[in-house]
């Protein structure tokens, strides 16, 4: 079965149980591979991916901020020898041409702190950049700048079809 490695059953009695180990399975490297590298936008199945962990973390902001969970926010990032993808190299690609390889030196790849600033801007026609934090504000789910919000959060479909339900869905003021 898919949780045959795990030492604890996914099996539990509440929402914040249940949510609290998802998360523990999600966050468990288990065997790294491309996903976990820079590599990973080339493997089509990351951007599916990615647009589930923005639902969930719109879940988890909204449960916060409802003081149903906590939620920590503070930013924080920094370079883990245990981390198997961290190799401290950046490669610069701007000047690869064809099938020739990067220059590559020992450093830190930039672009993860909370004040460095993000390559996409102009999200709603003002013509406006952000940094990581400033762009994590907007897309929190209480900004009222947010140009999308999802239709809900706690009924997924796919995953009841297969009798993988996270938590009840019966009583419907559970829906957020």
């Amino acid at each position: 079965e898919w949780h045959h490695f795990l030492t604890d059953s996914f099996e539990c009695d509440d929402e914040e149980t249940c949510l609290e180990r998802a998360i523990g399975f999600m966050a468990h490297v288990g065997h790294a591979g491309e996903m976990f590298t820079s590599a990973a936008p080339y493997d089509p199945i990351f951007w599916p991916i990615h647009g589930l962990a923005d639902r969930f973390l719109q879940l988890k902001r909204l449960q916060a901020y409802d003081g149903l969970t906590t939620l920590d926010e503070t930013w924080g990032y920094e370079h883990s020898a245990y981390t198997p993808s961290d190799t401290r190299h950046v490669c610069d690609w701007s000047d690869v041409e064809g099938m020739q390889m990067p220059t590559c030196s020992v450093g830190t790849c930039p672009g993860h702190k909370s004040n460095d600033i993000i390559p996409w801007s102009n999200f709603i026609g003002d013509d406006e950049s952000y940094t990581n934090v400033e762009f994590y504000d907007f897309v929190s789910p209480l900004s009222e700048d947010m140009p999308y919000v999802y239709d809900t959060f706690t009924v997924w479909p796919g995953c009841s079809a297969q009798g993988l339900d996270f938590w009840s869905t019966d009583d419907d003021s559970r829906r957020i």
